[in-house]
C-alpha cells in the first residue's frame, strides 16, 4: 500500500498532543474526537499520543499503566507522563521523528510551550495542527476570562499561528475562531481547515425493546457531561422549577468547579417536590449506552459546544435531545428528535419537558428510532472520515485546500 505522500508501506507518523487521554473519561469529548480518530483513521497514520498520566482532576495516575515509556492503547502508541516539560516533549519528538504535531488546545500549556517553541525556531519543517475543541466558544471563554482573553491577545499580536494550521469542527466553530484571533487583519495569518470530528456510531439501530418504558406524567430526565459553568446545569436546573408534572433528573458528570457545585446544589434545594434530582457521579464511556437507554430525554442548555459527543451518543442510543441553539445540531424540533432554543427563551425549554412528562411509550419510541436514524443520515462517517484526510494531506504537504 503506498500511503499520503510517504514511502511504499509507510504510514506518516502523527504526534498528538491532549491533556488527557483513554482510559480517561472526565475530560470529555476531546478524548472521544481522538480516539475515534484513531480508530478510523490507523491504517493510514501511524498516531502517536502524548498525555498526562492521570484523568482530568485526579490526584493519583492510572494504577494499571506504565509510565515514561510508549504503551500500546487500541490502536495508537500512548506516552502517559506527569513531565509536561518542554524538553520532555522534545525528546519524545526526536525518539519517534514525527511529520506532524497534532495540538488537541489552544490553552493547554502544553500547547503554549510548544507554539513558543515553533515561534522560537524549535521544531523546524516541523508542520502543526492545532485543534482548539471549542475553546473559543462564548460558553468557555466566561472560564477564566481576562487569563483566556491575555493570552489571544498575546498570539494575535506576537503573530504565534503564522505557520500553525488551525482545524475548526465545524462552521459555527470557524466563525468563533475567526472572530477571536481576527484572521484577515494581519495579526494571525494561520490557515483554518474545517473537518468534522468522526462520531461512534453503533453498529445497528438500537434496541428499543431495552429501553426504559415510558409511563404518562413521569419524565426520567438526564444530564451527562462536565459539571462546569459552560455547561449551564444551573441554568438547567432554574427552568426545571418551573415545570408541572413529576421529573426524575438524573446527573452524571465528573465536578470541574466546586464552587459552580455548590450553586447549582442550591438550585436544587429550591425545586418542587415534583422534581426528584439524583446526582450519579462521572460515568465511564462503556457504560453511556445504557445510561441513555434508561432515560426518557437528554438536558443540556450548553452555553456552546464545537460539537458535542454527548448529544450524537445520546441519540444513536434512541434517546431524543433537548439542547441550546449554540451547537452545531439544530432544527431538531422539525426532525422530530428533540428540540433546540435560545437560552433566553426558558419558557420553550419548560414547553418541551411538558410535553416530554405527558407522552406515551409509543410515541416515545417513535422519537426514539427517529433519533436513531437522524444520528446515523447526519453524522455520514463517510464524508468526515475523507475531510480528516483531506486535512491531513493538505497539512502534511504545505497544500492549500481551499
Amino acid at each position: 500500500m503506498t500511503t499520503d505522500g510517504g514511502e511504499a508501506g509507510r504510514r506518516r507518523r502523527i504526534l498528538i498532543f491532549i491533556d488527557h487521554y483513554l482510559p480517561g473519561f472526565k475530560f470529555g469529548g476531546p478524548v472521544r474526537t481522538i480516539a475515534n480518530l484513531v480508530s478510523h483513521l490507523s491504517d493510514r497514520y501511524e498516531f502517536f499520543i502524548f498525555t498526562f498520566d492521570r484523568d482530568k482532576g485526579d490526584v493519583e495516575p492510572y494504577g494499571n499503566l506504565p509510565r515514561e515509556q510508549w504503551t500500546q492503547v487500541e490502536k495508537a502508541k500512548v506516552f502517559y507522563t506527569a513531565n509536561r516539560s518542554l524538553r520532555n516533549i522534545r525528546r519524545r519528538a526526536e525518539e519517534i521523528s514525527p511529520e506532524l504535531l497534532y495540538l488537541n488546545s489552544f490553552f493547554s500549556l502544553v500547547s503554549i510551550k510548544i507554539l513558543l517553541a515553533k515561534n522560537a525556531g524549535l521544531f523546524p519543517n516541523l508542520p502543526v495542527l492545532l485543534a482548539p475543541r471549542g475553546e473559543f466558544s462564548s460558553g468557555a471563554l466566561i472560564i477564566k476570562p481576562r487569563r483566556k482573553r491575555a493570552y489571544i491577545e498575546l498570539v494575535n499580536r506576537a503573530k504565534l499561528l503564522k505557520s500553525i494550521a488551525i482545524q475548526a469542527s465545524t462552521e459555527y466553530e470557524r466563525v468563533d475562531i475567526e472572530t477571536h484571533l481576527r484572521r484577515g487583519r494581519s495579526l494571525s495569518t494561520a490557515r483554518l481547515i474545517v473537518a468534522s470530528d468522526i462520531a461512534e456510531i453503533s453498529p445497528g439501530p438500537p434496541r428499543l425493546i431495552n429501553r426504559v418504558r415510558k409511563s404518562v406524567g413521569l419524565l426520567r430526565l438526564l444530564y451527562l457531561a462536565r459539571i462546569s459553568p459552560n455547561k449551564n446545569l444551573d441554568g438547567a436546573l432554574r427552568m426545571l422549577k418551573g415545570v408541572k408534572g413529576r421529573v426524575i433528573f438524573s446527573i452524571y458528570g465528573p465536578i470541574g468547579n466546586r464552587d459552580y457545585w455548590a450553586t447549582c446544589q442550591r438550585s436544587i434545594k429550591q425545586l418542587p417536590s415534583n422534581i426528584t434530582v439524583e446526582y450519579k457521579g462521572g460515568a465511564r464511556h462503556e457504560l453511556v449506552h445504557e445510561i441513555f437507554c434508561q432515560h426518557d430525554l437528554l438536558f443540556l442548555p450548553t452555553h456552546g459546544e464545537n460539537y458535542g459527543h454527548v448529544i450524537v451518543e445520546s441519540l444513536c442510543a434512541g434517546c431524543p435531545v433537548l439542547i441550546s441553539d449554540r451547537t452545531p445540531w439544530r432544527n431538531l424540533e422539525e426532525c422530530g428528535v428533540g428540540a433546540d432554543f435560545p437560552l433566553e427563551a426558558p419558557e420553550e425549554f419548560q414547553r418541551v419537558l411538558e410535553a416530554f412528562v405527558e407522552m406515551d411509550n409509543k410515541t416515545a419510541l417513535e422519537y426514539s428510532q427517529r433519533a436513531y436514524d437522524y444520528a446515523v443520515q447526519r453524522t455520514q462517517n463517510e464524508v468526515i472520515v475523507e475531510q480528516n484526510i483531506k486535512m491531513f494531506k493538505a497539512v502534511l504537504k504545505d497544500e492549500d485546500i481551499y
